[in-house]
């Protein structure tokens, strides 16, 4: 009798582990109510999409042409004749306005320096 009851268990716990739920019986008895455990189903792990960058953008230098001021200039010469009389001779004053002029490029170009076991050298790329 008790070898039925041993296997009789034995197949509710077989049938059972097949299904969603697991009938737990003990195995010294046959009188014991089956209890039973609902397995919640899996949820899988939310996911975040990585943050995009913008590249960075560089907006090209710009460098305002030099401006020079106008010169003006009056001349006034005084001449004293042997006699003691002064002349006074005034020169209506020039204006001279001179364009800035901008030749070759904006820039030195490139740098590097560079380390060797004897010194370093510092000047334009080669």
């Amino acid at each position: 009798m008790h070898t039925v009851a041993v296997l009789a268990v034995l197949s509710v716990v077989i049938v059972a582990c097949h299904g969603q739920s697991t009938t737990y019986a003990s195995a010294g008895s046959s009188s014991v109510a089956p209890q039973t455990s609902s397995q919640a189903p899996a949820t899988a792990a939310p996911t975040t999409a990585a943050p995009t960058t913008a590249a960075p953008t560089t907006a090209a230098p710009t460098t305002a042409a030099p401006t020079t001021a106008a010169s003006t200039q009056a001349a006034t010469t005084v001449y004293t004749t042997s006699g003691g009389a002064s002349q006074t001779t005034t020169t209506a004053a020039a204006t001279t306005t001179k364009a800035a002029t901008t030749t070759g490029a904006s820039s030195i170009g490139p740098q590097s320096s560079t380390s060797a076991p004897g010194g370093s050298y510092y000047g334009r790329r080669r």
